[in-house]
């Protein structure tokens, strides 16, 4: 788990935050040079009004997005490629919901508010606001979150001409291809005791998978 501040005042939030929220519209959106405070965390850039083609949490509040509009705002932002989340308080989590549900749209990931100091996130949720602060709000994170962690990608195959690989290789040959020949052993015997050695190495290599 992490912790996440949010603020409508860029420079009221610690600089050892681990994820930073704010605004990228309305009243209170932060300007590039207070994003630029945080440059080397995850930002969860927040919209306000429904019509707006930029962010990746939606606020549905009083004065904000509401219920049955930020289904159209989720869509707009998937249609940019963005994998979206949507911030509301528990009292109206449910009402968000349904209303995906009734329009027929895949639910967003979900950042929930409820101020109770408890800091566990609930189910369904990746995040969660348990502190509302004077200067600034705290909420405990997922340690991925889909659409604000940058994807991680995979790792590259390791290539049968790298020195370092065909070295491992021949430690796990000599490790597992070294079959005793005993005396009377049939030529059967001794191939299944082959296949069964090249199997185990196959698998300490993690090949064919």
């Amino acid at each position: 788990m992490r912790l996440m501040y949010d603020s409508i005042t860029a420079g009221l939030i610690p600089r050892d935050a681990q994820l930073v929220a704010g605004y990228v519209d309305g009243l209170y959106a932060w300007s590039a040079d207070d994003w630029a405070l945080f440059a080397d965390i995850p930002h969860v850039r927040i919209a306000v009004f429904p019509t707006t083609d930029d962010g990746n949490c939606a606020n549905v509040e009083a004065g904000d997005m509401t219920p049955e509009n930020v289904v159209g705002w989720v869509e707009l932002r998937r249609a940019a490629g963005v994998d979206p989340s949507v911030y509301c308080s528990a009292a109206s989590w449910a009402t968000v919901r349904a209303q995906f549900q009734a329009q027929g749209v895949a639910e967003p990931h979900y950042w929930i508010a409820t101020w109770d100091s408890v800091q566990a996130i609930p189910p369904g949720a990746v995040a969660h606001q348990y502190d509302n602060g004077p200067n600034f709000d705290t909420s405990i994170v997922a340690d991925y979150w889909p659409g604000v962690d940058p994807m991680t990608a995979p790792t590259p195959a390791p290539s049968p001409t790298d020195p370092a690989f065909a070295a491992a290789v021949r430690a796990v040959v000599d490790q597992y291809l070294a079959v005793d020949i005993q005396q009377g052993a049939s030529a059967q015997a001794l191939l299944q005791a082959l296949l069964k050695r090249m199997q185990a190495a196959s698998d300490a290599l993690n090949l064919g998978k």
